[in-house]
């Protein structure tokens, strides 16, 4: 937060859950939030079980305004596995962004990013 205030965003809000388990629920109203973004979170390390990611999942999705997305950069898990549990959280897979250069760990590195949307966009 520091990092974003000190180069003048005043847009965006932290919020931090403590507590002795890893946290499947946010404390955030139905459809208040834009985007969700998730960065070396959602693996095993933090969520031993699938559906424990699954859980968290659905509730950023009821977080999500109705033209909200999440985006994704996955750390410490396969890739494909990933993709399964946000698909099967409710969400549909609109872009892959590859060799995006990432602030990671004290570090800048080349790295992925996939972008899923609350509903799937349909060519008309």
């Amino acid at each position: 937060m520091g990092r974003a205030y000190g180069r003048g965003f005043r847009n965006i809000e932290g919020i931090v859950a403590n507590g002795r388990e890893t946290p499947v629920k946010i404390p955030l109203p139905d459809e208040s939030v834009d985007v969700g973004w998730f960065s070396d979170v959602l693996h095993d390390g933090y969520f031993e079980q699938d559906e424990q990611k699954e859980k968290l999942l659905r509730d950023v999705r009821r977080a999500l305004k109705e033209d909200g997305f999440i985006a994704v950069h996955p750390v410490h898990m396969e890739k494909e596995r990933l993709k399964g549990i946000i698909r099967t959280a409710g969400f549909y897979l609109e872009e892959e962004y590859q060799e995006v250069v990432l602030f990671h760990g004290n570090e800048f590195h080349e790295g992925q990013i996939f972008k899923f949307g609350k509903h799937a966009k349909h060519d008309t």
